[in-house]
């Protein structure tokens, strides 16, 4: 497991999100900007959302920014 800002997250998990993303935005940005934006939400939601919410809310929010950057 890998532990970020006291909130366990599997790093399968956590991959997996990165991975959907880099393949949904078909080189539109960077794997390295991905992994960057990944992690900015998941600092933004700790502490934010319940443990069960958080692989799905922070896929969203990352999308989100990803969208609009």
């Amino acid at each position: 497991m890998l532990e970020v800002h006291n909130h366990l997250v599997t790093e399968f998990s956590y991959a997996d999100v990165v991975e959907r993303l880099f393949r949904e935005f078909n080189g539109q940005h960077p794997l390295p900007m991905i992994v960057d934006v990944v992690r900015a939400c998941l600092t933004d939601l700790e502490g934010q959302v319940p443990p069960g919410a958080l692989a799905e809310l922070l896929e969203r929010s990352a999308r989100q920014r990803l969208t609009f950057t």
